[in-house]
């Protein structure tokens, strides 16, 4: 799976969720040719780092961006929210991405997700065998408290799924 981000004048893209490698579109060619430049491990918190402290700044003068070359502030307000969930979903992976975005209003609650194994994960392959881990701990709900069990973040899980069903069918929602 991927997934795209435009802002002019540069595409944002990342090709494989989880694995820490945002691609940047540049207006320039790269030395070897192409408009792509691939931004990876630590150079993406330098470049989000950057690009942050360039568009909240108050000095309109441009910096060098590792990955985006030279921007100018104005650019940097335009990239960083693009970067921003570009950067979120090349860390995290497409499960932990989607768990960490705004919901919108209307949206239905996610499932849980396993830290550990992925388990209730859509884009997790279902195992065969159980995690090692998650066979002696149990599994660890990603974006709960510490101390959440797994049966009772299905169990709230549900509740929410159940009022936000009851609610749609009631026309509170959009469907």
């Amino acid at each position: 799976m991927s997934s795209s981000w435009f802002s002019s004048p540069r595409e944002i893209h990342v090709e494989d969720p989880g694995h820490g490698v945002v691609l940047v579109g540049s207006d320039q060619p790269t030395p070897d040719g192409t408009h792509i430049v691939a931004v990876r491990g630590s150079q993406l918190g330098a470049a989000l780092a950057s690009v942050t402290a360039l568009a909240l700044s108050d000095d309109p003068a441009s910096a060098r961006v590792s990955g985006f070359g030279s921007i100018t502030r104005s650019e940097a307000r335009q990239l960083l929210p693009a970067l921003q969930a570009a950067v979120m979903l090349a860390v995290g992976g497409t499960d932990r991405a989607e768990r960490v975005r705004p919901l919108e209003d209307d949206a239905a609650p996610l499932e849980p997700v396993c830290v550990t194994c992925g388990e209730g994960s859509q884009y997790t392959p279902t195992m065969d065998s159980t995690n090692p881990r998650c066979a002696e701990y149990g599994h660890h709900p990603f974006g709960e408290y510490d101390g959440l069990r797994w049966d009772a973040a299905l169990c709230l899980h549900r509740s929410n799924a159940d009022w936000w069903e009851q609610t749609r069918a009631l026309g509170h929602l959009r469907a």
